[in-house]
């Protein structure tokens, strides 16, 4: 094989683990949700209240496929869609929070991937005339985003099936003499 480095990520994503992992993530994001809802309630904007209760009925409906069984093991292709996922679906779920402001979906989808990835881009011209409920979801996206990132380096670093990922990519590209082109 000309690139045995890229033969890792050759096998097909299982479905069913990503599913499994998909779920799980959306009991997290549930869970990360109430707290964007109990500041909303407590401020007494009830638009975002609804829609953040909304938001948390679907992600438990999701979470429900965290029941399923899978391999002990993850092949690295299904963590890389895992984690690109992960950020997909946190900015869409969140989205419809934003559009409680008056956004279009389409600044509310931008607004929540820029918060979920800590870009700190917006489209928000006045920060200070938006509601306090989305300035402070905005923060707390970016705040969880971050840890996101952090996770994925410790798990990049530390764990045991990626110490035999790393030693597997390190071992074919050493072996096959070749570079990429």
């Amino acid at each position: 094989m000309a690139n045995r480095s890229a033969s890792i990520l050759a096998y097909s994503v299982r479905l069913r683990v990503l599913a499994k992992l998909l779920g799980q993530l959306a009991l997290a994001m549930a869970a990360l949700t109430a707290v964007p809802l109990v500041a909303s309630a407590l401020l007494g904007e009830t638009a975002f209240t609804w829609r953040f209760l909304g938001i948390i009925v679907v992600l438990l409906a999701l979470g429900g496929m965290a029941r399923l069984s899978i391999p002990k093991r993850i092949q690295a292709n299904e963590a890389l869609a895992v984690t690109a996922l992960a950020f997909l679906l946190a900015s869409l779920v969140s989205s419809v929070a934003y559009q409680a402001a008056g956004m279009s979906p389409m600044d509310a989808v931008f607004e929540s991937i820029s918060a979920v990835t800590t870009t700190g881009l917006s489209v928000i011209e006045h920060p200070a005339d938006q509601p306090r409920t989305l300035l402070f979801t905005r923060a707390w996206m970016q705040w969880y985003g971050g840890l996101g990132k952090d996770d994925e380096v410790v798990l990049l670093t530390h764990s045991r099936n990626y110490d035999d990922l790393r030693e597997r990519w390190l071992s074919a590209e050493t072996l096959s003499g070749e570079e990429d082109t």
